[in-house]
């Protein structure tokens, strides 16, 4: 702390920003502009003015960025959706409009962007991280994508980091249930591109110096020297070999929700019966098979029906344009997500989930509506969609 106000006093930014916009930004070094998550308190979950402040430093500089988070607990735990459901219809779809603009500026820039998850990253704040070229995760890192459970599909590009970075069944088992993921496993997908351990010696303090003494266009070496592989003692289990192969025979070949959750229950039964083996060996495997798959089984069951419906075609989407190349690739992801948005985030489901996820009935069971009409017309805007469509034009398309 003391670190960072010697430098905000000595290397001020020209930018000003409002002081209650829940986003601080000052000059870091030579070429580097430090952008600080701190709404001061509610996980930073991300209001509109928080999105304002994050484009208009997009807007204002060309140097590389540091993206950090003043938040004890979290990078950000996605956007306030309470806030947004209370909100009219139209202004819902103008805060998903600047969310998804200002997202495409971060992640298509050309200078160097940083962004440092050392706590919870999910929903649009795992978006602000992924949109990042380089992604740095400690022992306290934890992604996930759990929007299904409010009534909306995962946003902020997930459609496409998750099939640009995970094979299919394992992006849909992530996209589906919600299940978080931890430091060992961001790194090994590549989610994370880098792994800084918790200690005095080699921790963030150290990077964040280091990162900001370093001459321009020699970010990598701070990076380099800084970085670890995340160690094995953080291995969740998920990418052992019997437990892959088991979200493979739940999540890889259901052409529905209904034959997913079919496969899903087939594949803790199979899990089951190895638990009765003579093995040890075998018993602690399918001891650790069968917490994948009842965590998994959970989060799915959990979802809204009409958003886990439009998840799945959506993810299938993006899984077919898995070895396309980006920019244009993520574009695609971002309206399809943007198209399904816009339209379930105006019908009852989102406010329902809301209020029993986060809001004033917290902890009740929501009452969803299974909008099977909404599926089929989500599916048709997306079938009109191309790369090159513009965010004000899908938004545009929802009215």
């Amino acid at each position: 702390m003391l670190f960072r106000l010697l430098l905000t006093v000595a290397t001020a930014s020209a930018l000003t920003l409002p002081p209650d916009c829940g986003v601080a930004t000052w000059r870091a070094g030579p070429s580097l502009v430090r952008v600080e998550l701190d709404r001061g308190g509610k996980l930073n979950a991300l209001t509109r003015s928080m999105w304002e402040a994050l484009d208009a430093v997009l807007e204002d500089t060309n140097d590389a960025l540091l993206i950090t988070s003043g938040d004890a607990k979290a990078f950000s735990a996605g956007a306030d959706v309470n806030a947004v459901a209370s909100e009219p219809v139209d202004e819902r779809r103008d805060f998903l409009r600047l969310e998804y603009e200002t997202l495409e500026k971060l992640q298509e820039r050309q200078a160097p962007t940083v962004a440092v998850a050392d706590g919870l990253a999910f929903g649009a704040g795992a978006g602000v991280f992924m949109a990042c070229d380089e992604r740095i995760v400690t022992e306290r890192s934890r992604l996930a994508m759990p929007e299904c459970r409010i009534g909306i599909v995962p946003d902020a590009g997930a459609l496409r980091f998750l099939t640009k970075h995970c094979e299919p069944a394992v992006a849909r088992y992530l996209a589906l249930t919600g299940v978080p993921l931890n430091a060992h496993d961001l790194y090994k997908t590549g989610l994370a591109t880098r792994y800084v351990p918790d200690k005095e010696d080699l921790g963030l303090d150290q990077l964040y110096a280091e990162l900001s003494s370093a001459p321009a266009g020699e970010l990598t070496t701070p990076l380099d020297r800084r970085g670890v592989e995340a160690p094995r003692r953080l291995e969740s289990g998920l990418f052992n070999e019997a437990t892959l192969q088991a979200v493979r025979d739940a999540f890889e070949k259901g052409t529905s929700v209904d034959a997913v959750r079919a496969d899903l229950e087939t594949a803790r039964e199979a899990a089951k019966k190895l638990q009765g083996s003579c093995g040890w060996a075998t018993r602690e495997a399918a001891d650790g098979v069968l917490d994948v798959l009842d965590a998994a089984a959970d989060g799915l069951q959990k979802g809204c029906p009409t958003a886990l419906a439009v998840t799945l075609d959506a993810i299938d989407r993006l899984a077919a344009r898995r070895g396309d190349a980006d920019p244009a690739a993520a574009r695609y992801g971002r309206r399809v997500e943007l198209a399904a948005n816009a339209r379930l985030g105006g019908a009852p489901d989102f406010a329902e989930g809301v209020a029993c996820v986060v809001g004033a009935r917290r902890g009740e069971r929501p009452k969803w509506s299974n909008d099977a009409s909404l599926v089929g017309a989500i599916a048709r805007a997306v079938d009109g969609l191309r790369d090159e469509t513009s965010l004000g034009d899908v938004v545009a398309g929802v009215r």
